[in-house]
């Protein structure tokens, strides 16, 4: 839903349901791998840590 509202306010809308659509059609075919620490790392630095 905030991805949504974002989109909405910010333009690009279209683009964000299509990136959604694709995101929930082809998550079957691709395998799921865990984070990297790295990756966590930077996403908590910039306000933004992963969902657990």
């Amino acid at each position: 839903m905030i991805t949504l509202a974002r989109a909405v306010r910010g333009g690009g809308l279209r683009q964000t349901l299509r990136g959604m659509r694709e995101g929930w059609t082809t998550r079957r075919m691709q395998p799921r791998r865990p984070m990297n620490r790295r990756t966590v790392y930077r996403l908590t630095a910039a306000g933004r840590p992963p969902v657990i």
